[in-house]
C-alpha cells in the first residue's frame, strides 16, 4: 500500500503564513487545518513504515499536561472535560507520536459528539500495559461509518499494533463512543521531560493548536 505523500516545503509554507502578523481567523484555521491534515499524513507514513521513535516519558503525567492545554483552547465550561490521572507512571516511548493520536481523537469526539459534550479521559496500568480510555456522550457513530487512513481511529489503531499493543472501540448509539488505546509499558525510567501545558500553548505551531483548530477560532498568542 502507498504511504501517504509528506511535503516538507508545504510545511514551511503554512508555517510562514500562521507567522504572519496580518493573517485573519479564517485564514488562521484553514492554515492550521490544512497543517493538521499533513502531521496526520506524516504519521501515517511513519507508521506504515514502522518508523518508531523517541526517549521513554511518563505518558500519564504528559496525558495531564495535554488535558490541561485541551481545556485552555476549547472554551467548555471545566466539568464537561474530565481526566482521571494514573497512581503511578506510565513509561512509553514516542512523545511527539502519543500527543498526535491522544489529540486526533480528542478532536473527533469534539467534531462528532454534539455542541455541548461530556469528554472523559482516564489513564491506568493493567498487566504491563499503559491504558487509556476516552469516552464521550454523543450519538455515537452511524451506520457504515468510513475510516479514512490518516484519520484519528485509523490512526490509533495502526499506532497501538506498531507498538505491539491493542486497540479497541465501543460505540453506543445515543449514548456515546469510548476508545481504550492499550500500550506496552517501558522497562526504562522515563528519561524525557513532558511538555508543560505552557509549553503546549508556547506557540501556533504546538500540537494542540494544530489539531483542535477545526474546534473554534485560536486566541491571539504573544
Amino acid at each position: 500500500m502507498a504511504l501517504c505523500e509528506t511535503g516538507p516545503l508545504q510545511r514551511r509554507a503554512l508555517s510562514e503564513q500562521l507567522c504572519s502578523p496580518g493573517i485573519s481567523p479564517g485564514q488562521l484555521r484553514r492554515a492550521l487545518g490544512q497543517l493538521r491534515r499533513l502531521e496526520n499524513r506524516e504519521l501515517d507514513a511513519r507508521l506504515w513504515a514502522g518508523s518508531r521513535s523517541g526517549s521513554v516519558f511518563d505518558a500519564g503525567l504528559f496525558a495531564a499536561s495535554l488535558w490541561q492545554a485541551v481545556q485552555e483552547v476549547v472554551p467548555f465550561a471545566p466539568g464537561r472535560l474530565r481526566f482521571i490521572p494514573p497512581n503511578r507512571p506510565l513509561p512509553i516511548a514516542g512523545q511527539e507520536d502519543f500527543s498526535l493520536i491522544l489529540l486526533n481523537l480528542i478532536c473527533n469526539s469534539l467534531l462528532y459528539a454534539g455542541p455541548r459534550p461530556h469528554l472523559e479521559l482516564k489513564a491506568f496500568s493493567q498487566n504491563g500495559q499503559a491504558v487509556f480510555i476516552l469516552k464521550d456522550d454523543g450519538p455515537g457513530l452511524g451506520p457504515g461509518t468510513f475510516f479514512p487512513s490518516c484519520g484519528g481511529i485509523s490512526l490509533a489503531r495502526k499506532f497501538c499494533q506498531a507498538a505491539g499493543g491493542s486497540f479497541f472501540m465501543e460505540n453506543r448509539p445515543l449514548r456515546g463512543l469510548s476508545v481504550l488505546l492499550s500500550l506496552p509499558l517501558a522497562r526504562a525510567v522515563p528519561s524525557a521531560r513532558c511538555l508543560s501545558c505552557r509549553q503546549l500553548l508556547s506557540n501556533r505551531l504546538s500540537p494542540v493548536f494544530v489539531q483542535l483548530s477545526p474546534i473554534c477560532i485560536l486566541p491571539d498568542i504573544e
